[in-house]
């Protein structure tokens, strides 16, 4: 069939895609492709699919919900390995700080069968290492930086 064009504005076709109501996810997509095309003015008409789909992802990302990957493929057009380069680009442009799952790692490491085991050592060592923190330590204690 004849592939629906995506204008940076037609969010409704995108979350119906995506099967996603929450209000918060759409209007925080609809200011990130505004900025991406206030900020990409020359090259946003030729790439407004992608730049969509990648808001749409960091958009969901914030809120943390997982975007169907396969499916953000095919609707930006993109391979994936310029679907992820196009995400990090918008990211870096935008300010924002795109932070991995557990496993999101593990695929990224061929170490699929692994993500449940991953996650859950890595919640027993936050709470390990929380328990050790006095309690004005504990509200600062960031583990979205890289070494976690």
């Amino acid at each position: 069939g004849k592939r629906k064009s995506i204008r940076a504005m037609d969010l409704g076709y995108i979350a119906r895609k995506f099967q996603v109501k929450d209000a918060k996810v759409l209007s925080r997509t609809k200011e990130l492709v505004r900025l991406a095309k206030l900020k990409l003015s020359s090259t946003y008409q030729q790439e407004q699919r992608p730049i969509s789909i990648c808001c749409f992802e960091l958009a969901s990302k914030s809120s943390n919900m997982v975007v169907n990957r396969e499916l953000a493929l095919r609707l930006s057009g993109l391979k994936g390995c310029k679907y992820q380069a196009k995400l990090k680009l918008l990211a870096n442009i935008l300010g924002i700080r795109i932070e991995m799952t557990t496993k999101e790692v593990c695929d990224k490491m061929g170490l699929a069968s692994l993500a449940d085991t991953a996650a859950e050592v890595m919640q027993t060592y936050r709470k390990r290492f929380r328990d050790t923190l006095s309690s004005s330590q504990r509200t600062y204690a960031d583990f979205s930086s890289g070494p976690y």
